[in-house]
């Protein structure tokens, strides 16, 4: 595992450590000079970062897996369910763009025989936070503990697919030094949604509080918000439900286990904690919210 070594959780068993920064190319460099049979790649954002693994691991790893993103998928989201030979493409998110980047060089490199490659695309994948729209996961929480209504985009009732990490992971590590994987782009991610609605009342389910949901048009949001444009039409404005039948070929009797309710009050045990620690939103982004629902006045 090289990282920074700011993790709080111990590793498991028989993981060896290397402490270092992926920005320090004398530290990637030293660590190159081993061969890995499979490398794995969360932290890529751009043509940069991509170029910089091509140079470094080309013929020193049997496989490298480079963890994508399913925002990359065109939106608005034309047919469903998406699989990977879905249109990508995505005008609204600057993110999306360059994980595309990412995935034309690294594959450019596959075809070029330069290293071996297998393309994740998770869409959201939750553990320690609690799964949101417009706000953040504590934020919610925290409008939500002190009675305060909520906000969802557009009238609630898009499907969103939320997918547990402990789901994610199984699908993730059987596909690690699976030769049949080598080549492939693959989704990771549940198969069934959710909306909206839904979504935000088990959160206040988990918490123990019953939810004043308000609705607001997206267009709206993002005129009195524009950062909130890659976020709802970039991602959650479209509903997103995805196919699995290639990863399923992959990975016999994978599917994931992990139900909403479940994985929701799991997350609220983490968000808990950082509430209780003194978590207190942007006040200015708040108050924005608060006149946002007080003009639009629309209960789910």
């Amino acid at each position: 595992m090289f990282n920074r070594g700011h993790t709080s959780e111990a590793l498991p068993s028989g993981v060896e450590q290397i402490v270092g920064d992926r920005r320090d190319y004398v530290a990637l460099t030293e660590l190159a000079s081993k061969n890995f049979d499979v490398v794995c790649q969360f932290l890529a954002f751009d043509v940069p970062d991509a170029a910089e693994d091509i140079t470094t691991f080309k013929g020193r790893c049997g496989q490298f897996v480079f963890v994508s993103s399913a925002s990359v998928y065109r939106r608005p989201v034309l047919q469903l369910p998406v699989n990977e030979t879905s249109p990508v493409g995505n005008r609204f998110s600057p993110y999306a763009e360059a994980k595309l980047r990412c995935e034309t060089l690294y594959r450019q490199a596959h075809d070029e025989g330069q290293i071996p490659v297998t393309i994740i695309r998770p869409s959201h994948t939750y553990r320690h936070r609690l799964p949101s729209t417009i706000v953040s996961g504590d934020h919610l929480a925290w409008r939500l503990l002190r009675g305060k209504p909520v906000a969802v985009h557009g009238d609630g009732q898009s499907l969103w697919t939320l997918t547990h990490a402990d789901d994610f992971a199984r699908a993730f590590v059987a596909l690690c030094g699976l030769g049949g994987a080598v080549g492939q782009t693959l989704n990771i991610t549940d198969s069934t949604g959710h909306t909206w609605n839904e979504i935000l009342t088990n959160v206040a389910t988990a918490i123990g509080v019953t939810p004043d949901i308000r609705a607001i048009p997206t267009l709206p949001l993002e005129t009195a918000i524009p950062d909130l444009e890659p976020t709802l039409s970039g991602d959650k404005a479209s509903s997103l439900i995805f196919e699995q039948s290639n990863l399923k070929s992959l990975v016999n009797g994978w599917q994931c286990d992990i139900p909403l309710e479940l994985g929701i009050r799991s997350a609220w045990n983490f968000a808990s904690k950082r509430l209780a620690d003194g978590f207190h939103p942007d006040a200015l982004f708040d108050s924005k919210i608060d006149k946002l629902i007080e003009q639009s006045g629309v209960h789910r």
